[in-house]
């Protein structure tokens, strides 16, 4: 778990209620769901008789791992424990503080591990509660404004893996990372010098781009069902912001899109949510309660995303649609039949999620300018847009059993199904979330409802 400091971890000091939340999600991980239902079970048992006298951050990760196992699972009655959970995890984080506190500089190692496991058990118990509003569309349950925590410290010095070489470490950034509020704020307004006090980590990264999400779907919410859309100075605003991210991504020294790297997978993941976040801030699809995604009905989603606004020929959607592109092309570069086997390992939850929106828009995107082509012709970086989702497309076929090998990709419409196809192939895998298997089914249903 990435909040989880393994130099100084002992599991024999850890409450009854973590070492069985801790179990449930290893066991889920290897596909053991009985044994892990049977242990979130126990775990949320024992944190029902938790006094609110002796709440703390082993608290939150207690609510924090059944929560996530509960959340993607099919079943309606893990569900609606998965609401409840939310609704007492966002409680039991305001319970436990938001704010940071004020810390001594001098202060042994054991001491500042544990400081530094509870603030990043905070920021991804927050990055969980905003993957789940945007899965089920839910207003945030808590606010990036709301959080002033400091930033995860470097990958070197969360690893050191003893006192010496963390002191050593520790001495570089005595005075630590600058707050989440800051440094968000740094990266929505132009001339602030908050980021490059930063020292760029992923799980800095990872939790910064959250914020950034969050506030891009929700400052201020698109009014969908009176036709307003966001002003282009917001647009601009945001991705001007994101390109100040991917900067700092860029020059974090971990950064890089293998999702095996020793320092762990945010990295990657963060290049699909980038993704996300740029289709996001241009294509918002008004009202998607009706998208189903509580009753996790396929057709009911599908129908949802299909009722979606067409593309547009305008350079934010163009911009987004070579994000899109891009993490399709990577894990095509991975080996699509690698991938769809080793789910498990490589395309989580947040990736699916991701990749579930890149399918859609790129497939908006390019129906959009066959119907317009004609008066105006594809520009020069639109050619070679296409001609790159072509050349992915092409690489993709090679390797899977796809129908559509023989498709004449000189018709866009032809293109944008192909796209369908690879992708719906991809998530019908192997993966201990249902979830995931649920939106390759999304997919499917998305390309039937099309022809």
């Amino acid at each position: 778990m990435p909040f989880t400091h393994a130099p100084t971890f002992k599991l024999d000091e850890c409450s009854p209620e973590l070492c069985l939340a801790i179990f449930a999600v290893g066991a889920a991980a290897r596909y053991e769901f009985k044994t892990s239902a049977a242990l979130r079970k126990l775990t949320t048992s024992e944190t029902d008789a938790t006094p609110v006298s002796r709440i703390d951050t082993d608290e939150v990760s207690c609510l924090l791992c059944p929560g996530w196992l509960a959340t993607w699972q099919t079943d309606l009655g893990l569900q609606e424990d998965s609401m409840i959970l939310r609704g007492l995890l966002a409680q039991t984080l305001r319970l436990t503080g938001l704010r940071e506190a004020r810390r001594s500089s001098d202060i042994a190692w054991e001491a500042w591990a544990k400081q530094e496991s509870e603030r990043r058990t905070k920021l991804f118990a927050f990055c969980f509660l905003n993957t789940q509003s945007i899965v089920h569309n839910l207003p945030p349950i808590i606010c990036s404004y709301e959080i002033d925590l400091k930033l995860p410290c470097s990958c070197p010095e969360w690893t050191a893996p003893d006192s010496v070489t963390w002191r050593l470490l520790h001495q570089d950034n005595r005075n630590g990372q600058p707050t989440f509020h800051d440094a968000l704020k740094a990266l929505l307004i132009t001339g602030q010098d908050t980021m490059r006090k930063c020292v760029p980590t992923p799980a800095a990264n990872y939790v910064l781009l959250h914020g950034l999400i969050q506030d891009i779907i929700w400052t201020p919410t698109p009014l969908g069902n009176l036709n307003v859309r966001r002003s282009s100075d917001q647009q601009e605003l945001f991705q001007t912001a994101l390109r100040t991210w991917t900067t700092a991504w860029q020059k974090t020294p971990e950064s890089n899109l293998e999702p095996f790297d020793p320092n762990g997978p945010l990295p990657f993941t963060s290049g699909a949510m980038l993704s996300f976040a740029y289709i996001r801030n241009c294509f918002w699809g008004g009202d998607e309660r009706s998208r189903g995604s509580h009753s996790w009905d396929p057709v009911s989603v599908a129908d949802g995303l299909r009722a979606r606004p067409a593309g547009k020929r305008e350079w934010s959607q163009h911009l987004a649609a070579q994000h899109a592109v891009h993490t399709l092309g990577i894990l095509v570069k991975l080996g699509i039949e690698y991938v769809k086997r080793n789910q498990g390992l490589i395309l989580h939850v947040e990736a699916a999620l991701c990749g579930l929106e890149c399918a859609v828009f790129l497939d908006k995107w390019l129906r959009e300018p066959k119907g317009t082509v004609n008066n105006v012709p594809l520009t020069e970086s639109e050619l070679h847009l296409v001609n790159w989702i072509k050349d992915v497309v092409k690489e993709g076929f090679a390797s899977t059993p796809c129908t559509n090998v023989q498709a004449n990709m000189s018709d866009l419409d032809s293109l944008a199904d192909c796209v369908l196809e690879i992708w719906s192939y991809i998530m019908q895998g192997n993966f201990p979330w249902a979830f995931v298997n649920m939106v390759g089914d999304v997919i499917i249903a998305y390309r039937s409802n099309g022809r």
